[in-house]
């Protein structure tokens, strides 16, 4: 576990209703609270500056849970659509990682990928809601793009860097917005399209077909045969579009409904919420091909976002974000793009940077991760750890 330097740290969690919680980093770091009617309870340690091998320890009166190795440096939080969650297991430069020297002050923590209320109980998401360290059997599950970054901070500032993935392929940026968001404004073209989309939809017919399609339950990606061939660096072009092909079959009859993690709103709920407010510095996002149909209204949907996020966290979050490498998508004009590229001019907190051609088409997947992304990502938090506006990474 690695917790925000320099800023206060929020725990959170439930309990039986009526009793005492007390928190203690370290010897002498402790707060306390009381779990509320609802059986919910929160607390506030002081802020802390970096450190390494803390016990952190929260207890009632009877039971206590216990983190060892715990860490204080940067944290930073990894959204964004299927370039940030991209894992370096598929990465053209893993060998060179998973080869080479572990550096156990770079973390990682990815969100569960799940897309509905009560999908966490129903599979094995053990894999996933866990730190995990640089060993070769964890990196593979890091994220590239957010690994290469938090090496590069690290090797920089010399303190521990953690990530805290929250990510999923093909989502929208609405689908990171609460519905009071999209309503707001234009945005709510994505919900209205969605409630057209369901129209008239069996929903009990629904759920059972949604559960009974394996990729819908993303408990093990790295084992996903179609992902691994997919995602494999030099995978041949024309056997990745037949592969597409094949797993869109699968697929194309499934109505983005309710349970479906590319409706408006929904990982919002079931996976951004479960990881606000955790302490972080900022944010480093990577998103935005899916938001080609609505293109012309992308640059006002990102900022609505960006400010709902920073309510969420109850904080003036810093945004790194990548403008895609141009790619041969059909359904991606090239206005898509030039949305993006106006954000940073009317966000506060923001820092924009343009991708290269890298990767391999037909997808705007890169392998080469390594090269384009992380290190002129992190000049603006290089020198002392902070960023005080947001930033494009290069992609």
């Amino acid at each position: 576990m690695v917790l925000q330097r320099q800023k206060e740290i929020r725990l959170w969690g439930s309990g039986q209703p009526g009793r005492s919680i007390t928190a203690r980093l370290g010897s002498d770091v402790v707060a306390r609270a009381t779990v509320t009617a609802d059986g919910s309870w929160s607390t506030i340690l002081p802020p802390q500056e970096a450190a390494h091998g803390l016990r952190l320890v929260v207890s009632d009166e009877h039971d206590q849970i216990e983190f060892t190795d715990v860490a204080i440096g940067e944290v930073w939080i990894a959204g964004g659509q299927s370039n940030m969650e991209y894992f370096l297991a598929f990465d053209a430069e893993r060998r060179a990682v998973l080869n080479g020297p572990m550096n156990p002050d770079v973390r990682f923590f990815d969100c569960p990928r799940a897309s509905y209320e009560g999908q966490l109980a129903e599979k094995d998401f053990s894999r996933f809601g866990l730190w995990r360290s640089c060993t070769r059997e964890d990196l593979p599950y890091f994220s590239a793009v957010a690994y290469y970054f938090a090496a590069e901070l690290q090797s920089s500032l010399d303190i521990p860097v953690g990530i805290v993935g929250c990510n999923w392929g093909g989502t929208a940026a609405s689908a990171w917005m609460s519905q009071e968001m999209l309503e707001a404004d234009e945005g709510r073209v994505w919900l209205e399209e969605y409630r057209a989309g369901i129209a008239g939809l069996d929903a009990e017919r629904y759920a059972a077909d949604f559960r009974a399609e394996p990729l819908n339950h993303m408990t093990n990606p790295l084992k996903t045969s179609v992902l691994s061939l997919l995602l494999s660096p030099g995978f041949p072009r024309l056997a990745q579009k037949a592969l597409l092909a094949v797993a869109g079959r699968g697929l194309k009859n499934l109505v983005v409904g309710p349970m479906h993690p590319w409706r408006p709103t929904g990982l919002y709920d079931t996976m951004l919420r479960r990881i606000a407010p955790y302490a972080a510095r900022g944010v480093i996002w990577y998103q935005g091909e899916s938001d080609a149909p609505h293109a012309d209204i992308y640059a006002r949907m990102f900022a609505r976002m960006i400010d709902g996020w920073r309510a969420l966290w109850v904080d003036d979050l810093p945004f790194l974000f990548v403008q895609l490498a141009r790619r041969t998508l059909p359904r991606a004009p090239p206005a898509a793009a030039n949305r993006r590229r106006h954000c940073p001019r009317h966000l506060d907190g923001e820092r924009f940077r343009r991708g290269h051609e890298m990767g391999h088409p037909p997808e705007a997947q890169a392998t080469d991760r390594a090269t384009p992304c992380s290190p002129r990502a992190s000049p603006c938090v290089r020198a002392e750890g902070t960023c005080r506006s947001t930033s494009l990474l290069v992609g």
